[in-house]
C-alpha cells in the first residue's frame, strides 16, 4: 500500500529484521510503519531499538486491536500516532503523511 503511494518501502518479516534494516538504512529512511504484533519482537520493542539507534524516528503504529496497557505503553515510549486495522490505502496515506510532516 505505500509504495502505492509513492514511497520506497523497505519490508520485514519481522521485528528483528525491521531493526537491522533500520540500523543498516536509517539515513534513507523517513519513517516507519510498525505492527503491534509482529513475530520474534512487538512493534513496542522495535520502536524502542530503533529510537535508540536515531532518537528524532517517525513512526506510524498499526493495530486491529489495543489493550489499553499497551496504549499506555505506546504513549509512554513517545508513540503519538497510531492507525486502527483495517484501513484503506487513502488513510494510510494521510496518517503516515502526518508522520512524515509532524
Amino acid at each position: 500500500m505505500l509504495e502505492a503511494c509513492g514511497y520506497e518501502v523497505f519490508c520485514a518479516q519481522d521485528g528483528e529484521t525491521g531493526v537491522e534494516i533500520y540500523r543498516r538504512e536509517h539515513d534513507r529512511i523517513q519513517g516507519v510503519l510498525l505492527d503491534l504484533s509482529m513475530p520474534r519482537m512487538s512493534g513496542l520493542e522495535v520502536f524502542e531499538r530503533i529510537r535508540k539507534i536515531d532518537p528524532g524516528v517517525k513512526v506510524l503504529l498499526s493495530s486491529g486491536f489495543m489493550a489499553d496497557h499497551d496504549r499506555q505503553k505506546a504513549a509512554a515510549l513517545g508513540l503519538k500516532r497510531f492507525i486502527q486495522k483495517p484501513y484503506r490505502i487513502a488513510e494510510l496515506s494521510a496518517k503516515m503523511k502526518e508522520v512524515l510532516e509532524g
